[in-house]
């Protein structure tokens, strides 16, 4: 499947996931709510930097070199910024060293992983954990579209 599908994908899976929150009385900032479909369209795409061909992974190594060593960088007063920064560039480029396109990536594990960690950023950056459930619904939505639940 094609990287926009994953991406359409994950972003209902957003709308539907805050759609229940909203219901259930759990409110969210401004901010919040954005890093939460951030973090479903990532996870949604994710699993796939770990093909060659992928959009995705063409992007990925010159974007995240860039925002996350200019986020350390401008946060260098900040250490727990600058550490969760440096982590994620550090994270995605491992990813990308992994070789067997639909492998480790494109597990429950994995998204387990990829949700905790997007939970311990955006408890850093925004003061909630929540868009980490966010990341892991966009992350479960790439392996239900390939069929690999």
């Amino acid at each position: 499947m094609l990287s926009g599908r994953h991406a359409t994908i994950g972003s209902v899976s957003f709308f539907v996931l805050l759609g229940l929150l909203l219901i259930g009385g759990i409110e969210l900032s401004e901010v919040q709510v954005l890093a939460s479909l951030v973090w479903s369209v990532l996870g949604s795409v994710f699993p796939d930097l770990d093909s060659k061909s992928s959009s995705v992974r063409k992007t990925a190594r010159k974007a995240v070199l860039l925002v996350g060593l200019s986020v350390a960088v401008v946060n260098y007063w900040d250490l727990r910024i600058f550490l969760v920064s440096t982590a994620a560039t550090a994270v995605v480029f491992a990813a990308m060293g992994i070789p067997k396109h639909r492998g480790f990536l494109h597990s429950l594990p994995a998204a387990l992983l990829f949700s905790l960690f997007a939970s311990a950023v955006s408890s850093a950056l925004t003061g909630t954990s929540i868009p980490g459930l966010f990341a892991f619904l966009g992350y479960f939505s790439h392996l239900a579209a390939d069929r690999k639940i």
